[in-house]
């Protein structure tokens, strides 16, 4: 991005691309020294793509020969070609094609090196039975968490989701009249004695593998 940047601006000489070209630089630099590195940071930058493809379109276009412009576009659109029909989580091609995989399947995708299917699916199922429509999740220890939402408003939508027992900063923007959940999903606390003690007033622990789900006794 900083290069096509760089050598745009130099091309062209234009002023309004320069100072945009300027902008995109000073927004990366910030970017970069606000925000510690991790490793899921790549998907944080698609801003600064999104606004840096533009610029490249713009030097594609000013590309002579025209053919020059006409093979570094199949060279790009080739280059999709593995993400979108080779990847390891949903693949477009393939006996695990997104196609004709279950939906619930593609949940868990990318989980599979975990194996904790059964318990999502177990804590699942008892929670629907137990017709808790307010249901706490403690994610401290595990933060996935989407697949026990999105499965368990498939079979009751009316169901919502309060998160309990957060511990770092954003712990002061918890709104202070959130109604008590009268269940807690809490992934990865099994044995973990705290994690127990504080969600022990709502119900007896059940363990489901490393998952513990508490169940509201009246229920």
């Amino acid at each position: 991005m900083l290069a096509v940047a760089a050598i745009f601006a130099t091309i062209t000489r234009s002023r309004a691309w320069m100072l945009y070209a300027a902008g995109l630089i000073a927004a990366f630099l910030l970017f970069c020294f606000y925000l510690k590195w991790q490793p899921y940071l790549a998907r944080l930058e698609l801003p600064l793509f999104v606004l840096g493809a533009p610029l490249a379109a713009a030097l594609m276009e000013a590309l002579r020969p025209l053919i020059l412009s006409i093979v570094l576009c199949l060279f790009l659109v080739n280059n999709t070609r593995p993400s979108l029909f080779e990847n390891w989580t949903r693949p477009l091609h393939g006996p695990r094609n997104l196609f004709i995989t279950k939906r619930e399947d593609n949940y868990f995708a990318d989980l599979v090196q975990s194996d904790n299917r059964p318990s999502y699916l177990a804590a699942i199922d008892l929670t629907t039975r137990s017709g808790c429509r307010m249901v706490g999740i403690d994610i401290c220890q595990n933060p996935l968490e989407y697949p026990f939402q999105a499965l368990l408003r498939e079979r009751d939508h009316k169901v919502r989701f309060v998160h309990i027992g957060v511990e770092n900063a954003s712990l002061r923007y918890a709104p202070t009249n959130a109604p008590e959940p009268c269940a807690v999903f809490c992934p990865d606390c099994a044995g973990i004695e705290k994690k127990l003690a504080l969600y022990g007033g709502i119900g007896p622990p059940i363990v489901l593998d490393h998952f513990v789900l508490f169940l509201e006794r009246a229920r």
